[in-house]
């Protein structure tokens, strides 16, 4: 099993690494997993000005003896609402990782949500603010495929996007959140370097760089809260969004949580 080596550790104040997830970003309020543009303004706002390095997937999960722990932000789903919030990460300096389904480009979900279509994948990959990961090829439950449409998933959407990007894929994320020993050895095997989960929570020593626990922003989520998750880490939103803490190898997806 390959397992992080973070430096997480320091006063309370410095916090520990956190990767917060994201989905779509309208002026609605309609949707749970939704963040109103401006609000996410204000997160990256106080990001950038708690002073924690966010500069992409791999460079949050290396360690940082010499400085503060790191952030990172991950989007899913790769929404064609994105193309309002690059300007916001490229303003504050940050970069985010997109996560896609390479067959689904261009396609309406079923919440109504137009998802981007290569062109425009292209158009944010482009962006310094940005990095793309694989979210599988059709987003399906992994834990109900067998072997071989597991592979198609994983592996499978890897060479799709690294063929339409001219770029390597490294970054996963399981939809739903759902994951087993043998879909994680699958995610392994196909040479991606991590995989998020949605299991609440900040990153730690020690932790499985392919079952990375993440802070989910939704539309309730108050900038007090998101600040809070800076200084204190993720634990302390899963303790009053979730209620009573999970194991931390759990892989039951909590309530309400998209994937």
């Amino acid at each position: 099993m390959r397992l992080l080596r973070l430096a997480v550790g320091g006063a309370l104040s410095e916090g520990r690494p956190v990767l917060f997830m994201y989905h779509s970003f309208q002026a609605t309020r309609e949707r749970v997993f939704n963040v109103h543009p401006r609000e996410f303004a204000k997160q990256m706002e106080a990001l950038a000005f708690a002073g924690r390095p966010v500069e992409g997937l791999a460079a949050t999960l290396r360690s940082r003896p010499e400085g503060r722990p790191g952030c990172g932000i991950t989007i899913d789903d790769g929404y064609e609402c994105i193309l309002g919030v690059i300007p916001t990460l490229e303003r504050f300096g940050l970069r985010a990782t997109l996560y896609v389904c390479p067959e689904l480009l261009g396609t309406t979900s079923a919440h109504g949500l137009r998802r981007l279509d290569e062109g425009q994948l292209r158009q944010v990959a482009a962006s310094p603010a940005i990095e793309i990961g694989s979210h599988t090829s059709t987003h399906p439950r992994l834990t109900t495929l067998g072997p071989e449409a597991v592979r198609r998933e994983v592996a499978g959407s890897k060479a799709i996007l690294e063929d339409v990007l001219s770029r390597e894929v490294t970054h996963f994320a399981y939809p739903y959140g759902l994951w087993s020993e043998s879909v994680r050895a699958e995610v392994v095997e196909a040479g991606y370097t991590s995989a998020v989960t949605v299991h609440p929570g900040s990153l730690r020593d020690g932790d499985d760089a392919h079952a990375l626990p993440r802070v989910w922003v939704h539309r309730e989520m108050r900038l007090s809260e998101f600040r809070a998750a800076l200084t204190r880490g993720g634990d302390l939103l899963l303790r009053t969004r979730y209620g009573r803490a999970r194991p931390r190898r759990s892989r039951a997806v909590p309530v309400g949580v998209p994937g």
